[in-house]
């Protein structure tokens, strides 16, 4: 709280009035401490309120439609300050308005304007215990009931939900980021408002859907959103591919959730175990296929007795589709993709080491993963999928998991290359050894030297690599030859661990 030093001076000698506000009263008020630092200033001029916090810090203008500020000083927490707003009406309809802000304008008048009652509140800083963020209660400023609704656990829309919903349908999502934050339950007339409402959620960008349902991700327990999401329709809208998954039933025998069910329980398990997003994305996205996939089994024993077969590269599909039309990074997306792709492997102990080694390329294990393999990205989606099943919940990590990951550090400490890079020679090496050019004939025989000594790792050594090579070489028609050494030249060092669409990481 010490950043709010500099604006303790600004009303000293100023005589500006200076609030927390929005989210950081509600978290101080919850006994939580605050993601961000948001403030109001008021009864300032502009041009004297950017002129001292330039002298003291770095101010940015971030939000310019409603005047929202980020002030920086260095080695302390960053702040947001913005005006107070208004609004006035151009026209008949709800969205026929125009926001004002300014530093006269009063704080029940902003208070009018903000999303929820829990955000509409305010702390004058000059109330505040810089050094232990304690406050008096009778000192919170409340125009909308916003104390009343966090006691009884209710997030309630300011004023006419409706309207609030038009002004930004974003704030629907909002409302699920904050049911997934603090456990608390929609007002009915919320509730009613964002069901009537859902469908403006279309309206807005996808890269601004994509950031609020990473803030779900990023919670303890998004399943409160997902479920609150389903209730309203906004699922259907935001992620179809989840909602398709709704009523899905698997085998009770096996399962002990129907498939929507399970993937959520599989997202809480993964928010308890880690907070790497791609693992808590892959725990939501891992069975989508199974929607598309299921199916009785032939001479089945019952209408439950069914299959999901595939249903792991349906769901890989799926994934990427739904992460894409979200705007997710590129690599973002392809980490989710990978974990989802491989996360049903199924190891057996009479797996081969060339098998092994094949799992360590396809899941990208690395020798700092050996030190704990329980934390690995692959291994922590294959926990938190165990505890999204009641059957299975109590055993995440079982002896035949950790056999394997003994198996797999045996395996890559004894193995000599785990990729082209491992490899005794590059491809500078077989283009001078052999008078060769930069074309996919060199990407052909490394490819082929990567095979040998995946069966043999003793292989790897550069006097019988090119030994090898030249054997390969001499076995090569020359239509062939001549086909790869005419092609548009490729990296050379392209991953050979890629077993296509198809395959499982499992025994040949």
């Amino acid at each position: 709280m010490h950043a709010l030093g500099t604006l303790r001076q600004l009303e000293i000698e100023l005589g500006a009035e200076v609030f927390l506000a929005g989210g950081t009263v509600r978290d101080l008020v919850r006994n939580k401490p605050p993601n961000d630092l948001d403030v109001l200033v008021r009864r300032v001029n502009k041009e004297q309120f950017e002129d001292f916090l330039r002298a003291r810090g770095t101010l940015h203008l971030v939000g310019k439609s409603f005047g929202v500020y980020l002030f920086q000083q260095k080695g302390l927490p960053d702040i947001e300050i913005a005006f107070p707003r208004t609004e006035v009406s151009t026209g008949p309809k709800h969205q026929d308005f125009q926001v004002i802000t300014s530093p006269d304008i009063s704080l029940e008048e902003d208070s009018c304007r903000r999303d929820f009652t829990c955000n509409s509140m305010y702390i004058n800083i000059k109330h505040l215990d810089f050094r232990t963020g304690t406050f008096n209660i009778d000192h919170v400023i409340d125009f909308q009931g916003g104390l009343g609704h966090i006691k009884r656990h209710l997030l309630v829309a300011v004023g006419d939900p409706e309207k609030r919903i038009e002004e930004d349908p974003l704030r629907m999502l909002r409302a699920m980021v904050l049911i997934a934050r603090t456990g608390y339950s929609l007002e009915g007339n919320t509730f009613g408002a964002i069901k009537r409402r859902a469908s403006l959620i279309r309206s807005v960008a996808a890269e601004r859907v994509g950031a609020e349902l990473a803030k779900i991700m990023e919670s303890d327990k998004p399943s409160r959103a997902l479920k609150a999401m389903q209730r309203t329709g906004l699922l259907a809208l935001v992620l179809p591919e989840v909602e398709d998954c709704v009523g899905c039933g698997q085998n009770p025998k096996y399962h002990s959730y129907p498939v929507f069910e399970h993937i959520l329980c599989a997202a809480d398990a993964a928010c308890l175990l880690t907070e790497r997003l791609d693992v808590r994305f892959a725990a939501l996205c891992h069975d989508l296929g199974k929607a598309a996939t299921r199916a009785l089994r032939p001479n089945g024993s019952g209408p439950d007795d069914v299959s999901f077969h595939n249903h792991e590269v349906v769901s890989t599909h799926l994934t990427y589709a739904m992460l894409k039309r979200l705007k997710f990074p590129n690599e973002f997306i392809e980490q989710v993709v990978h974990l989802v792709r491989y996360h049903q492997y199924k190891y057996e102990r009479t797996w081969t080491d060339k098998a092994v080694r094949k799992f360590i390329r396809n899941c990208g294990v690395t020798k700092e993963d050996l030190k704990d393999l329980n934390r690995h990205p692959q291994f922590l989606l294959r926990q938190a999928d165990r505890m999204g099943n009641t059957l299975k919940m109590s055993l995440p990590i079982t002896e035949k998991q950790l056999d394997f990951q003994s198996r797999l550090i045996k395996v890559y400490e004894t193995s000599s290359a785990h990729s082209l890079l491992d490899l005794a020679i590059n491809g500078r090496d077989v283009m001078d050894g052999f008078g060769l050019g930069p074309t996919p004939l060199i990407g052909r025989i490394l490819k082929h030297l990567f095979e040998v000594v995946d069966e043999d790792p003793k292989a790897n050594n550069s006097t019988q690599l090119l030994s090898i090579a030249e054997a390969f070489l001499a076995s090569l028609t020359e239509a062939e030859k001549n086909e790869l050494s005419n092609s548009n030249p490729r990296s050379n060092r392209e991953d050979s661990g890629n077993t296509g669409e198809g395959e499982r990481p499992r025994e040949e």
